[in-house]
């Protein structure tokens, strides 16, 4: 009897839709989550896309702006520009190799990489 009075229909109604909530709302959570976990590896990926394209822009302007310059300038010399020779000693151009690196404490550590590359 009392299995009976445990599966009226007074019972199984209820039951099945709290069970049915139930299931919904932990189906949404578990949705809401993955979303939220994929945006954030997105995010993360652009993010370092981003700082991988600033830090190659960034060597890249520094090569263009002084490394070939002077491998031009030394292909120069060799081939016996004497003039451009005496204007790099005159600008004691050679001594750029011995200057100790500029000390740059008010930056944050990611922009000093930046700096540095």
């Amino acid at each position: 009897m009392s299995e009976a009075v445990m599966f009226s229909d007074k019972l199984v109604l209820p039951l099945l839709a709290t069970l049915g909530a139930s299931l919904t709302i932990l189906f949404i959570q578990l949705n809401t989550r993955r979303v939220k976990e994929t945006k954030q590896k997105i995010y993360t990926a652009s993010y370092i896309m981003h700082q991988c394209y600033k830090i190659l822009f960034s060597e890249l302007s520094i090569i263009k702006a002084t490394i070939v310059p002077h491998i031009k300038a030394i292909e120069r010399i060799l081939e016996g520009d004497e003039k451009l020779l005496t204007t790099m000693f005159l600008a004691n151009e050679f001594d750029i190799l011995k200057v100790p690196s500029p000390k740059i404490t008010n930056l944050p550590d990611d922009y000093l990489l930046v700096v540095g590359l």
